[in-house]
């Protein structure tokens, strides 16, 4: 390495050194250790490997730093700040300002993640299950329980189906990192159940008709969504207390005849979810 290359970078590390210090001292927090320990390499990256161009940030030819080492997020954001001529503030604005709009997630003791999604569907232009297509992270587990008996009122009304009939009602609780971030309760009227070809006696089968064949077969949709303050009958399921504002979507699906598939009930803790509707 040249001899003013190497002085240039020594520097850069220093002044990264004074940034990092001077963002714990304003936040009156941090992980010095964690962060001072990559100083040296984030300025190599920064100073003199990667590719990047201060003047156009969205080049596509520019190479991506991922930093899984969460708590030394300060070193590269003091780089970025250096690097792209802004203040510190400035950047942690832009950082609040993605985290607003849910493109990343901010997760205590553990890092800044990107969210966004692309490919992500919307509720409305397809029929959707929101609790898995809508959430900020992804379900890894879904805990699944249910029975047959006859519909409830509203079913009944909704759905143009008689006291007579009987449904399959299923509760859902959908978890993300062993936490519960949604809950659903769904009835399905059982005749329309044997087009599915599918064996109910089998979990995976019952959890991929009511998560996912039931949407994919509606025609059409009738979607409501409020924000409601939490009942005693979700508390324990989401975790929040009595009263916390949660999201109440309803989803009732008809076929293309018309018959109604569906009534979906959908509880979801606002933290985890951003939905999204296209008309």
């Amino acid at each position: 390495m040249e001899a003013q290359k190497l002085k240039e970078l020594k520097k850069f590390s220093a002044q990264l050194r004074i940034d990092q210090l001077q963002m714990f001292r304003q936040r009156g927090m941090g992980h010095i250790g964690g962060c001072l320990s990559v100083t040296e390499l984030i300025s190599v990256l920064y100073g003199k490997q990667m590719k990047f161009d201060p003047k156009n940030p969205a080049w596509e030819g520019r190479d991506y730093l991922v930093m899984s080492k969460g708590h030394a997020a300060p070193a590269v954001e003091a780089a970025l700040a250096e690097k792209y001529g802004v203040s510190r503030n400035t950047l942690r604005q832009a950082l609040t300002i993605l985290n607003e709009d849910r493109m990343i997630q901010k997760k205590q003791g553990k890092g800044t993640f990107i969210t966004y999604d692309p490919s992500r569907r919307s509720i409305l232009g397809c029929h959707v299950n929101p609790v898995l297509d809508c959430a900020l992270q992804a379900v890894d587990e879904i805990k699944m329980s249910y029975n047959y008996g006859p519909p409830t009122e509203v079913a009944q009304q909704k759905l143009g189906i008689r006291a007579s009939d009987i449904v399959m009602a299923s509760d859902n609780l959908y978890c993300s990192e062993g936490m519960v971030i949604g809950y659903s309760f769904v009835q399905i009227p059982v005749r329309y159940i044997s087009a599915f070809n599918i064996d109910l006696n089998q979990q995976g089968q019952a959890d991929e008709l009511v998560n996912h064949r039931i949407f994919e077969a509606a025609a059409k949709a009738r979607i409501s969504v409020k924000v409601v303050a939490a009942e005693e009958n979700v508390t324990g399921y989401l975790a929040v207390q009595p009263g916390h504002p949660i999201l109440y979507i309803e989803d009732v699906l008809f076929g293309r005849e018309g018959a109604g598939l569906a009534r979906c009930k959908f509880y979801l803790n606002p933290a985890f979810y951003d939905v999204e509707f296209y008309l």
